[in-house]
């Protein structure tokens, strides 16, 4: 087991019965911007932020309580880095079928999740503008009117509209467009107050 533990890509964590780390292979370590040697003996709580230990802790109750697997998508800093890490909890059993303590592997999410921002942000916002496009309007606007009225907050809405917008791109193109676009946006930004959705 120590061998495919300490060969296997993906990271992984062994903790007795008492939340003590007594197995970490090098992408676990890594994950932290230590070594392996730096991670053994050490509690969760010494690694992570206190909230995101806190959940750790409580799933490896869980897991040593019911014998069962539990997963859970986490986000947290380490090092300065924002990572966001698949986490699936196992139970370690002894040769009598008794729960020894736990098991922990991570699949890193920070890429494809920094790659569904990206790709969430470019679909709700305008390519050249960068302002944001109808159908975010469309997804926003209804949370923000619930979020007025649960708040009992007044919520205002300005429609602006630019005409002649084509016969300008027809003659100057679509970068002059854009670049009146963006200035009058800038105009319209500089009038209203913090907090405002532009």
């Amino acid at each position: 087991v120590r061998s495919l533990i300490e060969h296997c890509p993906l990271p992984i964590i062994v903790k007795d019965g008492d939340g003590t780390i007594v197995l970490a292979n090098q992408p676990a370590a890594a994950m932290h911007d230590r070594r392996e040697t730096e991670i053994v003996g050490k509690k969760v709580h010494e690694l992570v932020p206190a909230d995101v230990a806190a959940r750790l802790i409580a799933n490896d109750k869980l897991v040593m309580s019911t014998r069962s697997a539990v997963e859970e998508d986490i986000e947290y800093m380490v090092a300065g880095k924002r990572l966001f890490t698949r986490v699936v909890k196992f139970p370690i059993l002894d040769d009598n079928a008794e729960v020894h303590g736990t098991g922990t592997f991570g699949i890193d999410l920070t890429r494809s999740r920094l790659i569904e921002t990206q790709l969430y942000q470019q679909r709700l916002h305008d390519d050249h503008t960068g302002l944001p496009n109808r159908e975010y309007v469309a997804n926003e606007l209804p949370k923000m009117i619930e979020l007025a009225r649960i708040a009992d907050q007044e919520l205002n809405l300005l429609l602006v509209s630019f005409e002649g917008l084509g016969r300008v791109e027809a003659t100057l193109g679509e970068a002059v467009v854009d670049a009146a676009l963006v200035a009058a946006i800038g105009r319209v930004k500089s009038c209203i107050g913090e907090g405002a959705v532009l």
